[in-house]
């Protein structure tokens, strides 16, 4: 017979870990990102990563696919 709990795993709350230092990154100064070094998956899907994170902390960016593995990144503050 299944076991009833009252306090289940998903009733404690997580806290959220980012693998990217995203303060840092929308500073406002200009950076270029290196796949393999700033991050390992593919630039689009960085840059897409961006774009939400961006919009969750109510930052406009920009962001421009440079040579198939950079990425250049500005907050616009």
């Amino acid at each position: 017979m299944a076991e009833v709990v009252s306090n289940a795993a998903w009733n404690t709350p997580r806290k959220y870990v980012s693998t990217y230092p995203w303060d840092e990154w929308f500073d406002g100064q200009t950076r270029i990102l290196t796949q393999g070094e700033d991050f390992t998956v593919k630039p689009s899907s960085i840059r897409n990563a961006i774009q939400v994170n961006a919009f969750r902390r109510n930052v406009r960016v920009r962001t421009a696919i440079l040579d198939g593995e950079r990425v250049q990144i500005q907050a616009l503050r």
